[in-house]
């Protein structure tokens, strides 16, 4: 029998962020003691431009007994459906593909903070989103959305940015010249939080106050923001561990019926989630952006 697990990926492993360095060193630990031993693949051309034979040539190595696929494209999945191999999906799958998953649910975690968001008298709320969204960031967006259509006098704004600083903040800058523009925002990547606080803190919007901040996930750094930041925490060695459950599973009985297994994120609450205080006052900088 087959004893290699790969981990198909877009980066390199030191460009992982701290989530991801956890759940692969949970399955390490995990599918060694059943003893499997887990190979990290990097293949950032697969993501880019897929092609059957790339795609063959990366997939098709001996001594595979199954995959686990990180932050996939849709037709990267759907070539795991078409040749049936064993794979499991670390995030969500896109609409329409039937692959085993382990995922944090944030569907939930989304429509829940929109609702925290809305709760607190946010009638314009942003989700800042890039521009490329894989499964799970749809999945965050399509919960977010779901929360605001059910509210009759609220709205909604999506960005869709390239993952620069930059961009990031064009992007708001727009959001701001909207009427009325958001007051409270949802954040996709802890990275995004930072740049978002500042560049609303530069055009004189108060976090909290004026305006109010989620982020979707979370990271070491934003234990050290001023003011500190609501966010969902997630159990990533509890990922890592029910995904290699559900690889070892499958190369022992066979795939049989698809299991999807969602984690739901623990919110933690934080200064950046406060009642919107109205009326803002309204700058000369933001009168002359108008």
């Amino acid at each position: 029998m087959a004893t290699t697990v790969r981990l198909l990926s877009p980066r390199p492993r030191p460009d992982n962020d701290h989530a991801i360095q956890v759940v692969e060193n949970a399955l390490r630990e995990r599918l060694g003691a059943a003893g499997f031993q887990l190979h990290y693949e990097c293949h950032p051309d697969v993501y880019r431009r897929f092609s059957e034979k790339r795609m063959r040539a990366v997939a098709m190595q001996p001594d595979t007994a199954a995959w686990v696929a990180l932050h996939t494209t849709r037709p990267i999945q759907q070539w795991f459906v078409r040749h049936r191999l064993p794979c499991v999906v670390s995030g969500s799958c896109h609409d329409g593909v039937h692959l085993p998953s382990v995922e944090f649910d944030y569907f939930a975690s989304c429509f829940h903070a929109a609702n925290l968001l809305l709760g607190k008298g946010h009638r314009h709320l942003a989700c800042v989103a890039p521009r490329n969204l894989n499964a799970s960031e749809q999945s965050a967006v399509n919960g977010f959305l779901t929360a605001v259509h059910r509210q009759a006098n609220a709205q909604a704004s999506v960005t869709a940015h390239d993952g620069s600083r930059a961009d990031i903040c064009l992007c708001l800058g727009k959001l701001l010249l909207l009427s009325p523009p958001p007051t409270g925002y949802l954040a996709m990547l802890p990275e995004h939080t930072l740049t978002i606080l500042g560049y609303l803190q530069s055009r004189q919007w108060r976090v909290p106050g004026d305006a109010a901040l989620i982020c979707r996930s979370h990271d070491m750094v934003l234990n050290y923001v001023v003011p500190s930041v609501a966010h969902y925490q997630i159990d990533c060695v509890k990922n890592g561990y029910k995904t290699a459950d559900l690889l070892i599973d499958i190369i022992r009985h066979g795939q049989g019926k698809t299991r999807h297994i969602k984690i739901m994120p623990e919110f933690v609450s934080g200064g950046t989630l406060a009642p919107l205080l109205l009326p803002r006052p309204i700058t000369t900088e933001a009168t002359q952006h108008r």
